[in-house]
């Protein structure tokens, strides 16, 4: 099936078929590198930076996650992973994509500035 760009690559859907996933759920996935020696500090802050998105912005859900990074790409380097999503999803509760998160996403990557002292890489932002 010919995509919506043109160019082999996905393009944008019309404006007919968005109404679905302007509803959906919406996660996002923040991930970022800094040095094993302060992975500590920066969950801390990274915590802390989480718990004040979740109050001003009620029914956000955040988790931490963190791993090492064993590759010669990026030695003595840990990878944290944040994670926003609606608390209530399993009761039914959607926000809506447009109304609802673009707040929050903002509020994400703005969150960029805060974490800087521990950041050993750009902070990526996915959503699914």
């Amino acid at each position: 099936m010919p995509s919506a760009s043109g160019a082999g690559g996905v393009g944008p859907l019309p404006a007919a078929q968005e109404p679905e996933r302007a509803l959906a759920p919406v996660h996002l996935f923040v991930y970022w590198r800094c040095k094993a020696a302060e992975a500590a500090a920066a969950q801390v802050a990274a915590r802390g930076l989480q718990a004040r998105l979740c109050e001003e912005h009620p029914g956000l859900q955040a988790r931490l996650f963190m791993r090492a990074d064993a590759t010669a790409s990026a030695p003595g380097e840990v990878t944290l992973m944040e994670t926003y999503a609606p608390a209530d999803e399993a009761a039914g509760v959607q926000l809506p994509l447009r109304a609802g998160w673009p707040l929050q996403v903002d509020s994400v990557r703005a969150a960029s500035a805060e974490l800087q002292p521990w950041l050993s890489s750009a902070r990526h932002v996915e959503m699914f």
